[in-house]
């Protein structure tokens, strides 16, 4: 771990790379639903959304979130709160999707693996930034997040 110039840790590089790929992969994915909103129906065979707008908007708010993955890799510690708010994001919009397909069961069960692929994968990495955030924190001069 380096030393910057605050004489604040800096983050691993690793919680850096992690946040750029989420940036690149959710700013990809979110192009990719607004750019061909049916695709991913269309190659699963599933029947298209009654609502094309709340995917297109989905698409929007996916490509945002990336948006703020990136801005979040500059400085980890200082940009907690957009991680903080991505990982609670994944695990809703995961626990939503599995209780759509398996409990309510008006989700087609095929589209869970979007779930993983999008959500779960992240839960981990986003985790251990938070927690290393908030290990950085605790007892620092500054403020540390709530």
């Amino acid at each position: 771990m380096t030393k910057n110039t605050t004489d604040t840790p800096s983050a691993p590089g690793w919680m850096v790379w992690v946040l750029r790929a989420a940036a690149i992969y959710n700013i990809a994915w979110g192009l990719f639903i607004l750019a061909l909103p049916n695709a991913l129906w269309d190659w699963m065979k599933i029947d298209r959304p009654n609502h094309e707008f709340l995917w297109t908007g989905l698409g929007t708010l996916i490509l945002l979130f990336g948006v703020g993955y990136a801005i979040a890799s500059t400085d980890p510690r200082r940009h907690w709160g957009l991680i903080a708010i991505g990982l609670a994001s994944k695990v809703f919009a995961f626990g939503g999707t599995i209780f759509g397909a398996f409990i309510q069961k008006n989700v087609p069960a095929q589209f869970a693996w979007t779930g993983i692929v999008n959500d779960l994968v992240w839960w981990v990495p986003f985790g251990l930034i938070l927690w290393w955030v908030r290990r950085m924190s605790v007892g620092s001069k500054s403020n540390p997040p709530a």
